[in-house]
């Protein structure tokens, strides 16, 4: 597979029955980890969580099980913290105060975490252009510039929600995202090289290998 140019796996948490359970979700990483380590590979692992929250008792998980062993850990969609059009009233005036931000500051600032600006449609109902996910993508970039990565989330599947066995086999309407309003916003957030490291010199780092 490394030869057909796999370079990473995607944690299941669906699989593990893992989506409200973070010990279980410890588990899967460890079952992820483990066979990369022992078919020595350079890839990466991806999970994402829907539960925030779990980032805090991730953490630490993440630095000493996950990045001790050189493997790098990337997460999607802003690691689902939310925007201010999708925080309830009480985090809505200050969203740093929401669950997990610290926890995901911390590991992507330290270079523990890697963060995919990816579809902004899953934390923010501000659409075309998401003005209110600039204050995510300049805390991340501003967090560690080197820690970010672009994704397109295409085919555009509806918001990640904990569904039942049943619902998760059930086909799904694609969004229609204005991808070209999107682009726009981000580039005009970011400088050259920001935008650069974004696009080219980060991905390249993980996927090149």
């Amino acid at each position: 597979m490394h030869r057909a140019g796999v370079r990473g796996l995607r944690v299941n948490l669906y699989q593990y029955k893992a989506m409200e359970d973070v010990e279980l979700q410890k588990v899967a990483l460890r079952a992820h980890l483990k066979r990369i380590i022992d078919l020595s590979l350079p890839w990466s692992l991806t999970m994402t969580t829907t539960r925030t929250e779990f980032w805090t008792t991730l953490e630490p998980f993440v630095r000493d099980v996950i990045v001790s062993q050189g493997v790098i850990l990337v997460t999607d969609h802003f690691a689902l913290l939310k925007a201010t059009s999708l925080l309830p009233g009480e985090h809505r005036e200050d969203p740093t105060t929401q669950p997990g931000y610290d926890a995901v500051m911390r590991l992507v600032r330290d270079g523990h975490l890697w963060v995919k600006l990816s579809a902004p449609y899953r934390i923010s109902d501000e659409g075309p252009g998401y003005s209110d996910v600039k204050f995510l993508v300049r805390a991340f970039v501003d967090a560690n510039k080197h820690r970010v990565l672009w994704g397109s989330d295409w085919p555009h599947t509806p918001r990640m929600k904990v569904r039942t066995h049943e619902a998760a086999m059930r086909e799904t309407p694609y969004l229609e995202v204005d991808d070209a309003a999107w682009l726009k916003s981000l580039r005009s957030w970011l400088s050259d090289e920001e935008w650069d490291l974004l696009m080219i010199q980060n991905p390249s780092h993980i996927f090149g290998r």
